[in-house]
């Protein structure tokens, strides 16, 4: 509140008998005065009124005024909100040019705001009808009065003026702005006769007046913008925190590849689908990864609309990032525009979850570091997250990165917290989304059985053209619709189509061809990455960008040539500076700041004259500039976990020896063979022979370090994996790993981890369920013997129901047409397990075949069934479209003698398709 604001208001003839009123006002400009309607409402049409700034001592002489609106009359008596009147100065200067421009809020939520204002009541009347100023000290109560529209101000510090026998003292102040903190918020009007004494008043909010007819337009005609900020601290926090998050979701996750082209996250973004692993695992066991539902896939925002605690995988660069930041944004947006949804984001890194302290508080600190970079100005407090954002509303808690976590004992304390919280006295309070790649040993059974698992599936072929297109449409390529056909036309001839499915990869491959459109892409993984990092050095170069040496170097130049020179060095240098850091982060774990580890490499050593803050800012801003770092928590990380391991193998892999080593540690893995390892597929000669174990390392790492070694020439990697195939299924499965991942493996090592598999596949001693796995893990390496493995498995009567109904999935996944007969006939083979039974006749429905109609009905009807199988069916029957569904789900829905969980899912489901129906 501006005190130099504050106007003594004089109607004449406007009080009763004719006397005049007295009344408060504020300076919105050196002409318009905001005040209550009541105090001028009796001044005949084109009179005037008189205005006072406060002054002390008082200099200014009355002004005459106006009323400027409203422009027809109010029925207080109908209308109180309303009681508010804006007046024009005759004058053409008015009182004087005020300092600044009045900002305006809005009071939501439940908390009380402390408030200000400052009238000239009767209380402080003086002889010679002078007045004196009494402040209004207290607090507005949100809670307090709701139904009746206006804000109720409490005051509770100060004075309180006694009540007087012909009103109230606080006549005269009527008019008062309001202010909570800088926000103008409301204009005083009433003395509220509910306490013992005066200390309970009534104000019009700035909110109804916004909308009222003719107010914008009023102030807007005198330069003044109506914009309503958040009153309430907590609100205000949640706005500016809402607001930056927005800003930082929509931004592309990987917007430093190509330095002033990325485009915004939405236009380019595809909605991608989950399917839900059975079991709920989530682990890096291939045999556990494999046990994907095969019930149709879901969107994924659909199911992170309102989600239980759950967990979502996929491998490197799958979309896990851009996923939680596409819900962070429209979360976040929802609520903004005033729809809010069930639960608000809040979108963290799990590392942020390692340390030991309050929840509320690890995600203020978070948020705080994050957010910094994107227009939070201030720090978020740890109270904002220890309550509802709203009532009946709750925190949906995004974690990024869980695998990057890589302390077993940090990774699990993150995980136990999450656990504990959700099971605790905040479950209403938090849900959980973990967003992570495979992670080995079980790590996420610490969450609970419960907790469902979501496997983020790949692009579909059929994605591809539309995911170019929108490429092509942000980088301005003038037919970008043509140049998408051309583009996937190119990724099969390159071999690259199965790999474009990844969306980080679909992204890099797009900004290529973008760049190069008549340049052959590059062959896998390594190729695609070395392309980029090639990329981005030439474009840090430029004359027009953020790191360019010129604009880098006018920081340092003032230091002398010694300091130039050296500067120059570290520019020269950056990309082995670069992959210094890398290899610090990703092979030794340095958890130091980035310009302190990167100060250890010699072309980045600070010359003497130069201080310490100086040469930090300097490789700061060089390493910004490379576009393969970003700010993040008050540090600077690699844009994504994949170009950190690609930097660091190429690092060191470009050093021979230490190449050497490097494959050594991470592939010298010897194991013994005993009779309980039978199921790992080796054949040793004698028990205890030695065999070797798969890489401990993140396959996506192993795969760079693979990439580089054989790029400088390091044939080590092909004897490593010579050994890995010959290591039984869990070498096999690592080395599939690999390929999938766009590792340039070996011709070699491929026939032979593919023999290996069709030996293993054919091993009648081997459990079935091994078998279907090792004749999909061939189906996988693109070899053509899979199909006809998979069909005799689906056929052979001596494998377990389960197994064979999975071996006719996979055949069917592969596109052989002899898949849908199988699933017929095992949908109606009796001697099978009811639930296999249902699952091959669900796969059948999902393909769209109508004979699966016919074995639903009858094991939806079958009371012997669990009563979980026979509505699965009943519902699977909806999904072909049969008319018999709804019959099954009513008798489903009335028989008492079913689980009341499964008759009430029964009932629902018929809900939906009698309402479909009716659409």
């Amino acid at each position: 509140m501006d005190q130099a604001r504050v106007v003594e208001v004089w109607a004449p003839g406007a009080g009763q008998a004719g006397t005049g009123r007295v009344g408060t006002g504020y300076l919105l400009t050196d002409r318009l005065v905001l005040t209550s309607y009541h105090v001028v409402q009796n001044v005949a049409p084109g009179g005037r009124v008189e205005v006072r700034p406060l002054e002390v001592p008082q200099r200014t002489a009355w002004l005459t005024a106006a009323r400027c609106w409203p422009h027809e009359p109010v029925d207080l008596d109908a209308a109180p909100d309303h009681d508010a009147a804006l007046l024009v100065i005759d004058a053409p200067h008015g009182a004087g040019p005020p300092a600044g421009a009045v900002r305006f809020g809005r009071i939501t939520g439940q908390d009380k705001v402390p408030c200000v204002g400052l009238g000239f009541p009767d209380a402080e009347a003086r002889p010679g009808s002078r007045r004196d100023t009494m402040p209004v000290r207290g607090h507005v109560d949100a809670l307090h009065a709701r139904k009746s529209g206006m804000l109720t101000v409490h005051v509770d510090e100060g004075v309180v003026p006694r009540r007087l026998a012909g009103g109230s003292g606080w006549a005269g102040s009527s008019g008062t702005a309001v202010f909570c903190g800088s926000l103008l918020v409301g204009v005083l009007a009433t003395d509220r006769p509910v306490a013992q004494d005066a200390s309970v008043l009534g104000a019009v909010p700035v909110t109804t007046l916004a909308g009222l007819p003719g107010f914008r337009d009023t102030l807007a005609a005198h330069g003044v913008g109506l914009g309503l900020e958040h009153a309430s601290p907590a609100a205000r926090h949640l706005a500016d925190y809402l607001t930056a998050a927005h800003r930082a979701a929509t931004e592309h996750p990987y917007a430093g590849f190509l330095p002033g082209t990325a485009p915004p996250l939405a236009a380019v973004y595809l909605r991608q689908q989950v399917r839900r692993l059975d079991h709920d695992t989530a682990d890096g066991d291939r045999e556990a990864h494999a046990a994907v539902t095969t019930s149709a896939a879901t969107a994924a925002d659909d199911v992170l609309a309102d989600p239980p605690t759950c967990v979502v995988v996929a491998g490197p660069g799958g979309g896990k990032s851009s996923l939680l930041r596409t819900r962070m944004a429209a979360g976040a947006a929802r609520f903004l525009d005033g729809s809010a949804e069930a639960v608000l984001p809040v979108m963290v890194p799990a590392a942020a979850l390692t340390a030991e302290l309050p929840l509320r508080r690890a995600l203020a600190e978070a948020v705080t570091a994050d957010l910094a970079h994107h227009g939070l100005s201030d720090g978020i407090p740890p109270e904002l997250f220890a309550t509802a954002p709203q009532p009946g509303m709750r925190w949906l808690v995004l974690i990024d990165g869980l695998d990057e976590v890589t302390d077993t004992a940090a990774r699990h304390r993150v995980l136990t917290r999450i656990a504990r919280v959700s099971g605790g006295d905040d479950k209403d309070l938090y849900r959980f989304v973990i967003a992570t790649r495979p992670l080995q040993d079980n790590v996420l059974d610490t969450l609970g059985a419960g907790v469902p698992r979501y496997d983020l599936q790949p692009f579909g072929a059929d994605d591809l053209p539309q995911v170019a297109g929108g490429w092509f449409r942000a980088a301005g390529l003038p037919d970008p619709d043509d140049a998408a056909e051309r583009f996937v036309l190119a990724l099969d001839r390159s071999r690259l189509a199965a790999l474009a499915r990844v969306p980080l990869m679909a992204a890099m491959l797009c900004q290529l061809h973008a760049a190069a459109p008549d340049q052959p892409l590059p062959a896998g993984r390594g190729g695609i990455y070395d392309r980029f990092t090639t990329l981005l050095h030439k474009r840090q170069h430029t004359a027009d960008a953020s790191g360019s040496p010129s604009r880098l170097l006018a920081g340092v130049d003032r230091y002398g040539p010694a300091a130039s020179a050296q500067a120059e060095i570290t520019l020269d240098h950056l990309q082995d500076i670069t992959g210094h850091l890398a290899a610090e982060r990703q092979q030794a774990g340095n958890p130091r700041p980035a310009v302190d580890i990167v100060q250890s490499h010699p072309s980045a050593k600070r010359p003497d004259r130069v201080p310490a803050d100086d040469w930090n800012a300097f490789l700061s801003t060089a390493l910004r500039g490379s576009g393969q770092l970003t700010a993040h928590a008050g540090d600077l990380v690699f844009l994504h976990q994949t170009l950190q391991e690609h930097l660091a193998a190429r690092h060191l892999m470009n050093n021979r020896h230490t190449g050497a080593q490097v494959l050594r540690r991470v592939f010298h893995q010897p194991s013994r063979y005993w009779p309980s390892d039978h199921g790992l597929g080796i054949a040793p000669r004698v028990w205890g022979s030695r065999y070797w174990g798969t890489p401990r390392e993140d396959p996506s790492y192993v795969g760079f370090l693979l990439d580089a070694a054989h790029q400088c020439g390091l044939t080590a990697g092909r004897r490593y994996l010579s050994r890995l195939a010959r290591s039984g299924v869990e070498g096999c499965d690592f080395i599939i790993e690999l390929a999938s991942l766009g590792t340039a493996l070996p011709d070699e090592t491929l026939h032979s981890t593919a023999n290996r598999l069709y030996r293993l596949a054919h091993n009648t001693s081997w459990d079935s369920d091994d078998r279907v796995s090792a004749a999909e893990s061939l189906a996988e390496l693109g070899d053509p013997r899979a199909a006809d493995l998979l069909h005799g498995l689906a056929h052979n009567t001596t494998l377990d129901s389960d197994d064979r109904v999975t071996a006719a999935v996979s055949l069917a996944e592969l596109g052989d047409p002899r898949a849908a007969d199988l699933l017929h006939g095992l949908a109606h083979n009796t001697t099978l397990d009811s639930d296999d039974r249902v699952q091959a006749a669900g796969i059948l429905a999902e393909f769209g075949d109508l004979r699966a109609a016919d074995p639903l009905y009858t094991l939806a009807h079958d009371t012997t069934l669990d009563t979980r199988l026979r509505v699965d069916a009943a519902e699977t029957l909806v999904m072909l479209g049969d008319p018999r569904a709804a019959d099954l789900l009513y008798a489903l829905a009335h028989d008492t003698t079913l689980d009341t969980r499964y008759r009430v899912q029964a009932a629902e489901s018929l809900v939906e398709l009698i309402a479909a129906t009716q659409l």
